[in-house]
């Protein structure tokens, strides 16, 4: 009768799994995925994803509902986006496996940074409303209070977005680029019979909602009205051009699921 290793049916840290080494004393199965690509980078991911299964999803639900209790709904604006693709956040980041995704280190799951959100939403604003209103280019006045500029800090601070559970987060996906000697500079022509090179990395399944949070950095109540405008242009950014990397293949396309104050029944929804 065949005997599972022990340590096989241990539940991992997928943060760490992909981040570090297992020890100085032995060989990296990092290192050893990295020697041997292809099929055997595809066996790693699986294998370390069959044995993510995060067992602090409750501590981790309450965890999030006390962080957006603490927010003063006055003064907060609370989204729920889904993507409708998989979301590919944190690919060409330095990693050992050459792909990669972003990780809470603590909380052990794939989050938006809020940096990424903010930048998404400014491109938009001066991309396509500045079309339409020179105040949303980026050297206008709507554009510089909700996005501050090298002068001054803007009104509106953009939170990381957590998804609102911890649990089947993570597929597996490849690309397969067919030039591979070209793209590398080699001198040959890229012909039609080139063999394609298969590049597997993990991406966030798609149907996972996520919890977007904006809040004004001014207590003065005739300021909230920027949060509408930075909500709706987040709405619209998500909505149009998505977020994260390889929108343009298709990754990262979003929709709209709610949003409004970050009031207590709201933010239970995250």
């Amino acid at each position: 009768m065949m005997t599972m290793n022990r340590q096989e049916t241990l539940t991992i840290n997928l943060h760490l799994a992909l981040t570090k080494l297992k020890g100085a004393s032995k060989q990296s199965d990092l290192l050893s995925v990295i020697r041997d690509k292809g099929e055997s980078k595809k066996v790693f991911y699986e294998k370390i994803i069959k044995r993510w299964h995060p067992d602090q999803y409750e501590w981790y639900k309450h965890r999030m509902k006390q962080f957006y209790n603490q927010v003063d709904p006055k003064y907060s604006r609370l989204l729920i986006v889904k993507n409708d693709s998989p979301l590919v956040i944190g690919l060409g980041q330095r990693s050992v496996l050459e792909t990669n995704l972003t990780l809470h280190p603590v909380y052990d799951v794939p989050y938006i940074p809020g940096t990424a959100i903010k930048g998404a939403a400014a491109h938009f604003c001066h991309q396509y409303l500045g079309n339409e209103d020179a105040g949303f280019k980026r050297d206008g006045v709507y554009y510089r209070t909700l996005f501050g500029s090298e002068e001054q800090a803007g009104l509106i601070h953009y939170y990381d977005a957590f998804p609102k559970n911890n649990k089947n987060l993570v597929e597996l996906d490849v690309m397969t680029p067919h030039h591979q000697g070209y793209n590398d500079g080699a001198k040959a022509a890229p012909r039609d019979d080139d063999d394609p090179v298969p590049v597997h990395f993990l991406t966030v399944s798609r149907n996972t909602k996520f919890c977007i949070l904006i809040t004004c950095n001014s207590e003065d109540s005739q300021d909230t009205k920027w949060l509408d405008l930075a909500q709706d242009i987040i709405k619209a950014t998500v909505e149009h051009v998505g977020l994260g990397g390889k929108t343009n293949s298709g990754y990262g396309k979003f929709s709209f699921v709610e949003g409004g104050h970050a009031d207590g029944e709201s933010s239970n929804q995250c």
